[in-house]
């Protein structure tokens, strides 16, 4: 073990590669009706590009053309319209990145926000999404629900941990009351964090929770040698700690949405299933991959399942021991 500890340290140091623990992509943007001009609007951006995004030109509905070409830094599309724009007009975005979460502005009435999802490669903002003061309880679900699903499957170090926790508990059983604790343990923070009765900085929940997932590796390889660890005791327990922990990961995403304040209980507990809904997808798609793989090899004696479960284990917590030294360094 304590070779191993050396060269997890090693790799952490030499990796140059930077990670980007919960970088969601999303954009604000607000839809602004221009107040003393006849059908007159303007798209505007409010937040930094991605990494990588191109600002491209939104494709405006028939009845509109853009009224200047824009720049390569130009952060506002101006555009006018021989008629308003109405509940049947479609604003299509070809962004790459996660989501856009638009802000109507109107001048007869008041808008809403709203947050849209990318479909085939770019974002259709349909204007009857955005003419009324709130959203509908259906679009609500819906967003909010794809976005966990979304970002649970993009949260490496998330389903690292969920991965861990697979390797230490092995009875199906133990497994769901293992996993539902620790859903249990992040929604309740992911609430609190978003609600601002806890505020702890990101930098350090990051590079804790990347420690986390390192601890269970451990623990891990400790169980295939035969070794006896508090998480092989109660697994429960453990994995609802390092879940209020995760919770706290999950609210600094999820802030980057600012949600309309009214819409926020139904978001967050459609956000929190969709990220079980992800953490149960993932579960069984690993567990149908494990279960091939262990067959092919058996058969063909290349390997036995304690070697896959190993060479698992030293691959999750080497790379959780990178994030954690790259997170942990920029607090220096």
């Amino acid at each position: 073990m304590k070779r191993y500890c050396w060269f997890l340290l090693l790799v952490s140091i030499f990796l140059p590669t930077p990670v980007l623990a919960h970088d969601l992509g999303i954009v604000n943007v607000s839809l602004v009706e221009q107040p003393g001009t006849a059908f007159d609007y303007r798209l505007q951006l409010h937040s930094a590009l991605p990494q990588g995004m191109v600002l491209a030109r939104p494709k405006l509905p028939d009845h509109c053309q853009h009224l200047q070409k824009p720049y390569q830094y130009t952060m506002q599309f101006q555009f006018n319209c021989s008629s308003s724009l109405n509940n049947h007009d479609v604003i299509t975005l070809p962004w790459n990145a996660s989501g856009v979460l638009l802000t109507a502005n109107w001048q007869s009435s008041e808008g809403k926000q709203t947050l849209f999802l990318k479909r085939d490669g770019q974002f259709r903002i349909n204007l009857q999404q955005l003419s009324a003061t709130s959203a509908s309880m259906v679009d609500i679900f819906t967003s909010y629900l794809m976005f966990g699903f979304t970002h649970i499957l993009m949260g490496f170090d998330h389903l690292l941990f969920v991965l861990a926790i697979m390797l230490i508990v092995r009875v199906p059983a133990e497994l769901i009351k293992t996993i539902t604790s620790f859903t249990i343990a992040h929604s309740i923070t992911l609430a609190l964090a978003y609600l601002g009765m806890v505020n702890i900085a990101a930098t350090p929940v990051e590079a804790s929770i990347a420690l986390s997932v390192a601890i269970l590796a451990c623990d891990a390889i400790k169980l295939h040698q035969g070794q006896i660890t508090l998480t092989t005791r109660f697994p429960w327990v453990i994995a609802g700690v390092f879940g209020l922990l995760h919770g706290l990961g999950f609210a600094g995403a999820l802030s980057e949405l600012q949600v309309p304040e009214d819409d926020i209980p139904f978001a967050l507990l459609s956000f929190n299933l969709g990220v079980e809904f992800g953490q149960i997808v993932f579960i069984v798609v690993v567990l149908a991959v494990y279960r091939l793989i262990t067959a092919v090899l058996e058969r063909s004696a290349l390997a036995p399942p304690l070697f896959i479960r190993y060479s698992m284990s030293y691959l999750i917590g080497t790379t959780a021991m990178y994030w954690f030294f790259e997170r942990a360094s920029t607090l220096i």
